[in-house]
């Protein structure tokens, strides 16, 4: 959703997307672009887009929240263009919130293959993508609070994780985090999301891999080509469809039920069983639990997801507890249900927005 909405069409909207029951909108929204400057994998300066979603007629300043998004396989799927829009950051903005949603790169106005999953420029995205916000609200009269709120789903709890981990590392002297909500996220890519992978010939999303090969190849010079590591017939069929510009749904259909065997048989039986395997170790590297939060962090996970195994948060919360974490645990949204990763995204919403709520003040 963009451009501007009364309480009505918000409430409208929220019966139709099945989270009435949690989410009644205060306020209507108004929503713009903007573009901002951020740095590539490669530490080069690229233009970025986001979106800044603000509700209408408030009174006093605002809690500030960066919204990060699930996979997106095509440019123009991006909560920036025509079109598209987030579901999340509507429903805090109607609730009086100014919501950054960054676009990640690859996505959107910038340029190239998204870099999926890599956690580095994840972060440079939103922390760049908020001082950005910030001052497109300062320019606009706009009062923010000083609270900093994180949340995403799926891909988008892998940068929420990347995004608390960076702000708290080497920026408190800019933003102070209030709370993060990583949801359904691939936090342990290199151990739980790798086992999940390796033990399960017909995991449920195998587009996953496909994006993350062309992503990380670059990245960690996994080769020359996507082509050399690929085996017939994906060596031909896939690459085509990696551009930005074709659908999940085609992605999807070029895909085998088991996402490895699209690798060429030597590097196919070289992931399975060599753990320095480049690929499994450029994963490896983007893990996003080794560090210790100060904010409270609530990550929300249904144990019936087999996209993104229940595990990764188990082992994030085993990491944070471990370093002396004060504030940091697992709901199941879901529960009693054991809810998949789709079923799991409205019950996760309603989960961190009521958490928010009580935070705000």
């Amino acid at each position: 959703m963009k451009g501007q909405f009364t309480v009505n069409d918000q409430n409208t909207t929220y019966t139709n997307w099945g989270i009435s029951s949690c989410a009644v909108a205060r306020y209507g929204i108004i929503s713009r672009v903007f573009n901002y400057e951020t740095v590539d994998p490669y530490g080069l300066s690229i233009t970025n887009s986001a979106l800044l979603i603000l509700p209408v007629g408030t009174n006093g300043p605002l809690p500030l929240i960066s919204e990060h998004h699930a996979t997106r396989v095509m440019k123009s799927e991006a909560p920036s263009q025509p079109g598209s829009g987030d579901r999340w950051a509507s429903v805090f903005a109607s609730y009086g919130y100014a919501v950054v949603v960054p676009d990640y790169l690859g996505l959107g106005s910038s340029p190239g293959y998204q870099a999926y999953l890599h956690a580095p420029s994840e972060a440079a995205c939103v922390v760049d993508a908020l001082r950005a916000g910030k001052a497109l609200c300062a320019s606009n009269n706009v009062t923010l609070n000083g609270h900093l709120f994180l949340t995403g789903y799926s891909q988008g709890g892998h940068v929420t994780m990347a995004a608390h981990r960076e702000i708290e590392t080497f920026h408190t002297n800019e933003f102070t985090v209030t709370a993060s909500a990583p949801c359904a996220g691939p936090y342990d890519l290199g151990g739980a999301m790798i086992e999940s992978l390796l033990t399960d010939p017909a995991y449920p999303t195998p587009l996953y891999f496909a994006i993350l090969m062309a992503a990380y190849l670059p990245i960690y010079q996994l080769g020359d080509t996507l082509e050399e590591l690929l085996a017939e017939p994906y060596r031909s069929t896939l690459p085509p469809l990696l551009d930005g510009a074709h659908s999940g749904l085609q992605l999807a259909l070029a895909m085998p039920a088991d996402p490895i065997d699209i690798l060429r048989p030597d590097y196919q039986a070289d992931f399975r069983t060599n753990v320095n395997n480049p690929f499994r170790q450029a994963l490896l590297a983007n893990n996003t639990y080794s560090w210790t939060p100060v904010a409270p962090v609530t990550m929300f996970h249904c144990q019936g997801d087999l996209d993104v195994v229940p595990a990764n948060a188990e082992v994030a919360y085993q990491s944070f507890t471990n370093r002396g974490a004060c504030c940091v645990s697992v709901v199941d949204p879901g529960a009693p249900t054991q809810s998949n990763h789709q079923d799991c995204y409205n019950p996760s919403l309603c989960g961190v927005l009521t958490w928010f709520e009580t935070l705000r003040q």
